[in-house]
């Protein structure tokens, strides 16, 4: 039971979270996913899976309070990803890319 309202929760904070990205973001990070899941499945690229870090956002903890701070500092930065090189940025661009994948990734 608390394993599924935990995904529930997720799920509505991604969407809150969806809905005030602009719609090229949130269509590049979910073409990302799809294409990190892909490699996954098919068990390749595993170093780009590897070098791959999430969004800032997913990547910052900070007390609550601290919430608006970090936003108006970090802007639209809060939805750039991280990744280990620059290699592994442009190898997942290209990868990206040539998977026709729609939307802006940074």
């Amino acid at each position: 039971m608390q394993v599924s309202q935990t995904r529930d929760e997720l799920r509505k904070c991604q969407d809150q979270l969806r809905s005030v990205m602009n719609k090229g973001a949130s269509s590049g990070a979910d073409g990302l996913q799809r294409l990190l899941r892909q490699f996954a499945d098919e068990n390749r690229n595993q170093d780009i899976i590897n070098g791959y870090h999430g969004t800032l956002i997913e990547n910052i903890e900070c007390d609550p309070a601290f919430y608006t701070a970090v936003e108006v500092i970090a802007g639209n930065r809060l939805n750039y990803h991280i990744v280990d090189s620059d290699i592994i940025a442009t190898r997942l661009v290209k990868e990206f890319n040539t998977a026709r994948q729609r939307g802006e990734i940074h």
